[in-house]
């Protein structure tokens, strides 16, 4: 479990959400440590062969299936 502010967010959640994107192969979800808090969400992602896919762009389609505050800051891949 993911606490980002006090709010709970599951890993879980975010890779289906990541999974279901058409350019991402799979994806996993993970708390960083954050100054302010206490964790934040960050994801690696690898995109299926072929295709490209920016983090912004990425955010961008997060915020069409998940509340604000589950979107990722973070993404490596």
């Amino acid at each position: 479990m993911i606490n980002r502010g006090g709010e709970k967010i599951s890993p879980i959640e975010i890779d289906e959400v990541l999974r279901a994107h058409p350019a991402i192969a799979d994806a996993a979800a993970f708390a960083i440590p954050d100054p302010w808090l206490g964790d934040d969400i960050s994801a690696a992602v690898v995109l299926r062969a072929e295709c490209a896919l920016d983090k912004r762009a990425m955010r961008r389609w997060a915020a069409g299936c998940v509340l604000p505050h589950k979107i990722p800051p973070h993404l490596v891949g």
